[in-house]
């Protein structure tokens, strides 16, 4: 990845960056009004913040020398697939607008820069029900998707305070039920595995 040219404002962060991930990840939970507890401590942002994993990734967007978003990435072992965690963004009027936020297509496209330098064509996320806005998708597919090839869609539902049977979606659970239905999405890059 050292070789790898990222978008602009995009750095993979390290060891020394725990305070400032930890400071905007107590800013995007307060913002979201979401309880985080037991899912994002320091220890999960941890195992993001290491300069020699093979397995996780944390990208960081800087403005102004300021964190303004993170994308962290786990890479599956068995399989060539990704997942996305850890994904926050910097409260304020313009966080979730592709059109003047450019933390969020940087994000992306830094992430998917890196899997497809890995040859890693497919991701898995998990997205609660109530965030998965018709018009977020389709700004996802018109900033994001449409332009990397990507395609998008729910691969099982998980109701609420269930056990999924999967340990895939288990572990993207962070190992516990959650009180609100979850989707779990997969991005596929078109024609990935056609010779």
């Amino acid at each position: 990845m050292s070789e790898l040219e990222l978008p602009k404002g995009i750095v993979r962060l390290g060891a020394q960056d725990l305070s400032r991930v930890l400071k905007l990840d107590a800013l995007h939970n307060k913002h979201m009004n979401v309880d985080k507890a037991g899912r994002f401590d320091s220890s999960f942002w941890q195992r993001f913040l290491t300069n020699d994993s093979d397995r996780h990734i944390l990208l960081g967007y800087e403005e102004d020398g300021e964190l303004h978003g993170t994308i962290g990435m786990f890479l599956w072992p068995s399989f060539p697939y990704w997942t996305v965690s850890g994904f926050m963004l910097r409260p304020g009027r313009r966080a979730y607008s592709y059109t003047t936020n450019p933390a969020l297509t940087a994000l992306w496209n830094g992430s998917l820069d890196v899997a497809e330098s890995m040859d890693r064509y497919k991701f898995y996320m998990l997205k609660s029900n109530k965030w998965r806005t018709p018009k977020r998708v389709k700004d996802w597919y018109t900033h994001v998707g449409d332009p990397r090839g990507y395609t998008l869609g729910i691969e099982t539902i998980i109701e609420p305070n269930t056990m999924p049977r999967w340990k895939g979606y288990w572990f993207l659970m962070a190992e516990q039920t959650w009180p609100e239905q979850l989707h779990i999405m997969c991005g596929t890059k078109l024609h990935y595995n056609i010779d």
